[in-house]
């Protein structure tokens, strides 16, 4: 592999890692131009917007867990759960305790 080939294949994987994170964070913190940022310039980015600070050399990392606590699952309805209406266990539940 030659120095320019490298170099290239480097940038663009740069380029793609600064774009990835930016997709995720758009939805975070709004719309901004990543274009001639790299992408610990955009971590800081998120950062500022959020109004929270990393440690130097850690931004990226900071604002990935930032992103994943984020756009983890929400609290939902477990199976268990209901709903207050008739369903096939409030049925069977009335039902064993009509013949018991």
């Amino acid at each position: 592999m030659t120095t320019t080939h490298a170099l290239t294949k480097s940038t663009i994987l740069a380029i793609s890692r600064r774009d990835k994170l930016a997709a995720e964070l758009r939805p975070i913190v709004g719309a901004f131009d990543s274009s001639c940022l790299t992408e610990a310039d955009v971590a800081s980015l998120g950062l500022r917007r959020l109004g929270m600070t990393a440690p130097p050399g850690r931004e990226v990392a900071t604002i990935r867990g930032v992103i994943l606590a984020k756009t983890r699952a929400k609290a939902g309805t477990g199976m268990d759960a209901t709903s207050g209406r008739d369903n096939f266990v409030s049925r069977h539940l009335r039902a064993a305790s009509a013949h018991g």
